[in-house]
């Protein structure tokens, strides 16, 4: 119960912010549109890429502004930048519950209203441009609501993870940017996976990022047989207990080199 409470909390606290949520939420919103106009003028005379026709891909696009509002935790800064480096760190020292699981609640509040919004505006392009965007969804529960929940559970531990190398670097919010860069790419954030070179899928599925929003998006369109759904939710499970075993190693480690002074 006292998980649930502090999970109400920050609902409270998240929806007091509504507003800049939805500031931030708009801002992926151009990248899809400018993305989708750089397809319509690739399927120029074109049925199909790869595999791909223009109303999937165009779908793909908007399952992933969906996807990123949802599953992408940006708890990274927040870590580094307040806790690690302004030292508000100490007050979660003194509190009987696990760090991990306390920025945890903070977070999900953010990622469930942003996701929320996706969906509103996914429902409001399908009214309005039924013809252009048609998304077919082909989805297994067995396997999507797994793939989800690991999805959620790798962001959020790496994003962890990334916050943490704060205890070690002065500035880590270069490194940040320049990971933050490469996860756009081999997660699928500029073009679905199947359309790169095959060295380059090759070298997407052995990171923890085409888990995070790439797979999850493919999986609920239903492009997957039984033995490569199995593949991929057991590939999430092994980025996961990488990350957590690393995420236990930082911490160990880096909260004996910190420090902080009162004011």
């Amino acid at each position: 119960m006292s998980n649930v409470r502090i999970f109400l909390l920050h609902c409270q606290h998240v929806f007091e912010y509504r507003l800049r949520s939805f500031i931030w939420f708009l801002q992926p919103i151009q990248n899809c549109l400018i993305l989708i106009l750089f397809w319509l003028g690739a399927f120029h005379n074109k049925s199909q890429i790869g595999g791909w026709t223009l109303n999937n891909i165009t779908a793909y696009y908007f399952l992933l502004t969906i996807a990123s509002s949802l599953l992408v935790s940006h708890i990274e800064e927040d870590i580094s930048d307040y806790d690690i480096k302004q030292g508000d760190l100490v007050r979660y020292l003194l509190r009987p519950y696990s760090y991990y699981w306390i920025k945890f609640f903070e977070e999900t509040p953010w990622r469930l209203l942003q996701g929320f919004y996706g969906i509103i505006l996914l429902a409001i392009f399908l009214f309005w441009l039924g013809n252009f965007l048609q998304l077919h969804v082909n989805v297994d529960w067995y396997f999507i609501t797994p793939a989800i929940i690991l999805a959620y559970f790798i962001s959020f531990t790496y994003k962890m993870n990334l916050g943490l190398t704060a205890f070690w670097l002065k500035d880590a919010r270069a490194l940040h940017q320049v990971l933050e860069i490469i996860a756009i790419v081999l997660g699928g954030g500029v073009v679905p996976l199947e359309l790169m070179p095959g060295y380059l899928k090759k070298i997407a599925d052995l990171t923890p990022f085409p888990y995070i929003t790439y797979y999850p998006i493919t999986i609920f369109q239903g492009k997957y047989q039984l033995d490569i759904l199995l593949k991929i939710i057991g590939f999430q499970f092994l980025w996961l207990s990488f990350l957590l075993i690393a995420r236990r190693v930082m911490w160990s480690r880096g909260i004996r080199s910190f420090t902080a002074t009162g004011q």
